[in-house]
């Protein structure tokens, strides 16, 4: 098994391969065409994006949706055309916010779009019925790794995100809400199913599967999607 140390290499190597964009990409989620720009997450080297959107895209429609760290927008633009009654999408980075915005633009869709860190930026009245975060998977406690916006959407500091969203999302969801979490074996388990049980939840796993951990790399890993249900 590759050891959080190869894992936390492989990572920068992934991100070392975002930054040779310099360009702005195209890919295509089933018949939809998105750009990509450089300096934000991108389903054009990461294997992550399509899969989520296959497996959430079917408990989205009628509801209303916030996803968290929303890199391109692809997700959030997806469920806006797959039925979403409303959708909302929020990222730090402000590549990645002008990102969404193009990508709804070039979709004439009606999504909301806050720049902040995590629930920041959400209006205190608004409720959703599911919140979801591809959260960075990366535990670190080396300052060091967080250089930019960029590696803020690989490495996490301590996991004070993770908690921030974890204890934070109450407040947002609906009564009967779900939230989600999009995660793989890179990810310290142990440690979020930790932060779940402190903030008053199980972590139950939703989906699984093992993939190429890039477009660009052979090794592979698991994604999941986990759910969280009070105690």
């Amino acid at each position: 098994m590759t050891s959080k140390k190869r894992w936390n290499t492989l990572s920068k190597k992934f991100l070392a391969e975002h930054k040779k964009y310099t360009d702005i990409q195209e890919f295509k989620i089933n018949e939809f065409t998105f750009k990509s720009l450089p300096g934000v997450f991108s389903p054009v080297i990461s294997s992550d994006t399509r899969w989520y959107i296959d497996r959430l895209l079917p408990i989205l429609k009628g509801k209303e949706f916030l996803e968290i760290g929303a890199g391109t927008g692809s997700l959030a633009c997806m469920a806006k055309l797959c039925g979403a009654t409303k959708v909302a999408a929020t990222d730090i980075n402000k590549t990645a916010i002008d990102n969404i915005n193009q990508n709804i633009e070039l979709h004439s869709l009606d999504i909301e779009v806050f720049e902040g860190d995590i629930f920041d930026p959400i209006p205190k009245e608004r409720k959703f019925d599911i919140i979801f975060w591809n959260h960075p998977f990366n535990y670190t406690a080396d300052k060091e790794d967080i250089s930019d916006e960029l590696s803020l959407s690989v490495f996490d500091f301590e996991y004070k995100a993770l908690k921030k969203y974890i204890s934070g999302a109450k407040k947002w969801l609906r009564e009967g809400g779900l939230l989600l979490l999009g995660t793989g074996n890179i990810a310290k388990i142990n440690n979020i199913k930790s932060i779940a049980q402190a903030c008053g939840y199980t972590l139950n796993l939703m989906n699984k599967t093992e993939v190429d951990i890039s477009s660009c790399d052979s090794n592979k890993m698991d994604l999941r999607i986990y759910s969280f249900e009070d105690i």
